[in-house]
């Protein structure tokens, strides 16, 4: 008899730690930014890049609360350019 799957609520713990580990990840791509803004110097990421990260931020912090969550085809997408700067 094979073993039960994860419960809901496992699939909701897990949804959550990588939502916070993705957020931790990227807030050093924010602050940089903003002391290169602040600092006139040139940016890491352009504009369109940072208004992407932070709009990619703000729905990762909406998605427990998302009526789809914790289902994995609705979690929100990451920027494809993203990757390659937080390995």
């Amino acid at each position: 008899m094979p073993s039960p799957g994860p419960t809901l609520e496992d699939l909701k713990n897990r949804e959550r730690a990588i939502r916070d580990r993705v957020l931790l990840l990227t807030d050093p791509l924010i602050s940089r930014h903003r002391d290169e803004v602040e600092a006139e110097r040139p940016t890491t990421l352009t504009a369109e890049q940072y208004k992407q990260l932070q709009g990619y931020r703000q729905d990762l912090r909406d998605w427990p609360e998302s009526e789809h969550f914790p289902a994995i085809e609705f979690r929100p997408v990451q920027p494809a350019w993203l990757a390659e700067l937080i390995q």
